[in-house]
């Protein structure tokens, strides 16, 4: 992608069709390149677009990394998202989640960091979780506007629904039990009381923190 023109056009046709329940082919499938880049400049676009018609940005990038996404789709990367002051809420304040406007919308157990400081070049993982204020547990809901959920990483710009998050835990005086914990739990994901999927904190990029220290890095480079 190599003019301005184009990120505009990308990301006024990914705006116009988020939340509609409309579908639409994936911009790697039809543009000669489109790389981590160009869709981190369409990210920042689109992020303006909705601050224009009246979203309040809730936070910076988070680092997501979908266990399903990745072993569906092999998309091995920390991907930065912009959430809307409306998308992350409190799980206890939500029994059900309106699927309106979503297409094949898919539920994710997340990890959410909360940091208290922005983060030092070069910070060894250790200190990186000093510098995080609370941790909690969260369910992603995604969706695609690609059908069947066939995209490549960079087209990853229109997956976010929303965020719930559960109750906030402190990390200040507690590192070294995080430390141990973060990187090795297991969780099930249960419907009515059947397990339907399994996930291991090694499936995000070797652990949380460690994808929190790939993404900063990439942050720092671009």
């Amino acid at each position: 992608m190599d003019t301005l023109t184009d990120v505009q056009a990308v990301a006024a046709e990914a705006f116009a069709t988020l939340d509609t329940g409309r579908q639409i082919g994936p911009f790697s499938s039809r543009l000669s390149f489109f790389d981590l880049d160009d869709a981190y400049r369409v990210t920042a676009v689109v992020r303006k677009m909705r601050e224009t018609a009246g979203a309040a940005r809730r936070t910076k990038d988070w680092v997501h990394e979908s266990h399903d996404l990745g072993r569906i789709q092999r998309v091995r990367t920390g991907l930065g998202i912009c959430l809307r002051s409306h998308g992350a809420q409190p799980l206890r304040d939500r029994r059900y989640v309106p699927a309106r406007g979503s297409r094949e919308p898919r539920i994710e157990p997340e990890i959410v960091f909360k940091l208290a400081v922005v983060p030092a070049p070069g910070m060894g993982e250790g200190a990186l979780l000093e510098s995080i204020d609370w941790v909690a547990h969260g369910f992603e809901i995604v969706q695609s506007i690609f059908p069947g959920w066939k995209f490549s990483a960079p087209d990853t710009v229109g997956l976010h629904g929303a965020l719930l998050i559960g109750p906030r835990h402190s990390i200040a005086g507690h590192t070294e039990d995080w430390g141990r914990t973060l990187p090795t739990f297991e969780i099930d994901l249960k419907r009515d009381g059947t397990v339907v999927d399994h996930g291991r904190a090694t499936n995000v990029l070797g652990g949380h923190v460690s994808a929190l220290s790939s993404s900063h890095r990439y942050s720092l480079a671009r």
